[in-house]
């Protein structure tokens, strides 16, 4: 795991029983899960990814030329974990965040139930990145968590380099701390809202289904995010991790990022959409020539009908769900946002941009879930399981 920043390490906790976890199949590729009295399901969704390998290959799109990369570990981004046995687990969703309901969880829970459902090689380990939250305590401010550790197979133990970003009181932009536990030597396990992950396995450059690009935009105020979006759609990309590290290279011609934080987490279900734009503060601000953004995230067609009604037909993180954190000279961090949910960047053409591509296939959703009278439902939205599993169905389906 390549380190983004100088803060110390944190330990990731390893799991030492799985006594507590009981887990039955409800369906085909889908799960019942029983923890401390507490239900959830876990519902499998499979992505095809169509991708050919092509090694040194220009991509002309309208507004970039992207050129598509050998492998080498002798860039700022991870890419000797992706095999074909990757995936994804989604934590909660927006539908937590709509209902303000049901929305604090530990992240130790996601890991008894990857270990429990034997989808860690206990052989390997793997390099866990996303996006989740943090709420304020009297030991952490909390905020918008950049996700990365490195995760053991066999226990769910490892090491962590989260950071969140909070704001200060009276601050417009926010703050980037290390999500340390109280005692400041263990990663804090626990979350809010979402945690929307995936886990790349340590695999080899050999074995790698990373793909490297080098993008150069053609002229200024490209939009990085349709840039991605469009390239992703070309390589036929239906589901994948994302990694992205983004340098201005010029004084005069700037790079802007728009990033979005929140303020706290949500107190009671939103009316209007006009009420959860209000929580968050969304800031357009300038990248130095002294500062890196690294981001991460997935994207992939996510099944959020709840966000679709609440915001009359759109579609949740339509270009991916990414999470970021830009590093550098503090004396110019006085208008920017240290840590944040990346809303888009604004690149020209002395703008340096790498990413890479994971394409990850199987996706894991995890919903907190409640039995009443022998049947289950959703926690946030009360919908019966039994509709939510069919109506993904139809849509993994197309029907």
């Amino acid at each position: 795991m390549k380190l983004i920043q100088d803060n110390k390490l944190l330990k990731v906790r390893a799991i030492k029983d799985l006594e507590d976890v009981d887990i039955k199949l409800y369906k085909e590729d889908v799960w019942i899960a029983e923890v401390q009295n507490e239900y959830y399901m876990i519902i499998k969704r499979n992505f095809k990814n169509s991708y050919n390998e092509c090694k040194d290959k220009i991509i002309d799109l309208n507004d970039a030329k992207c050129k598509i990369c050998e492998l080498n570990e002798d860039i700022n981004l991870n890419v000797k974990y992706g095999s074909e046995e990757s995936f994804i687990v989604d934590m909660n969703g927006i539908d937590n965040f709509i209902f303000a309901n049901s929305q604090v969880f530990n992240d130790d829970l996601v890991r008894k139930i990857l270990l429990k459902l034997n989808l860690l090689d206990k052989n390997k380990q793997y390099l866990r990145f996303g996006c989740s939250g943090a709420r304020e305590n009297d030991f952490h401010p909390g905020g918008e968590v950049y996700e990365s550790s490195l995760i053991n197979g066999v226990d769910g133990s490892g090491i962590s380099q989260n950071v969140s970003g909070y704001l200060p009181n009276g601050k417009e932009y926010s703050t980037s701390i290390s999500l340390y536990d109280k005692d400041k030597i263990f990663l804090r396990e626990e979350r809010i809202v979402y945690s929307h992950t995936t886990f790349l396995d340590d695999c080899g450059l050999e074995n790698s289904k990373c793909i490297l690009i080098k993008i150069e935009p053609k002229k200024d105020e490209v939009s990085f995010l349709d840039v991605l979006n469009e390239l992703a759609t070309r390589l036929k990309l239906s589901s994948y991790a994302i990694q992205v590290c983004i340098q201005s290279k010029s004084d005069t011609n700037s790079t802007k990022i728009k990033g979005r934080v929140l303020r706290h987490m949500p107190e009671k279900a939103f009316k209007v959409l006009q009420e959860a734009t209000d929580i968050g503060l969304e800031q357009l601000f300038k990248l130095e020539n002294t500062d890196i953004m690294y981001g991460v995230g997935t994207k992939y067609d996510r099944y959020e009908p709840e966000w679709k009604e609440f915001t009359g037909g759109r579609q949740y993180e339509r270009r991916g769900h990414i999470h970021a954190t830009v590093i550098g000279n503090k004396n110019t961090f006085n208008d920017k946002h240290e840590v944040f949910h990346l809303r888009d960047v604004f690149v020209n053409p002395s703008t340096s941009i790498q990413v890479v591509l994971t394409p990850v296939d199987n996706i894991y959703r995890i919903y907190p879930i409640y039995k009443c009278k022998n049947e289950f439902f959703c926690k946030a939205s009360n919908k019966n399981i039994d509709n939510v599993i069919e109506n993904i169905r139809k849509k993994d389906r197309g029907d």
